[in-house]
């Protein structure tokens, strides 16, 4: 194998290798950063799981009072079902 041969096979093999490694490293990159937590990707997905915590809570509360301005709202219209009907 002389001289020449060498350097193309280092070059050939060189050419095959950069491009993936250029195009792909932002991808790899930006996973690993994520993975890790320094990006903001993990904050802010963080501060959402806790937003949507607090949201199901309240939505939660919110429910029940609902469900006890129905009971109200049923004893109520029983009542006056009942004066109507005591009523002559």
């Amino acid at each position: 194998m002389d001289l020449t041969t060498g350097i193309l096979l280092i070059i050939s093999i060189a050419l095959l290798v950069i491009p993936p490694v250029i195009l792909l490293w932002p991808l790899v990159s930006s996973v690993a950063d994520r993975i890790s937590g320094k990006k903001s990707g993990a904050k802010e997905i963080a501060d959402l799981k806790k937003r949507i915590s607090t949201l199901e809570t309240v939505i939660g509360d919110l429910q029940n009072k609902v469900h006890v301005i129905e009971e109200s709202s049923d004893f109520k219209d029983k009542l006056i079902e009942d004066s109507k009907v005591k009523a002559p």
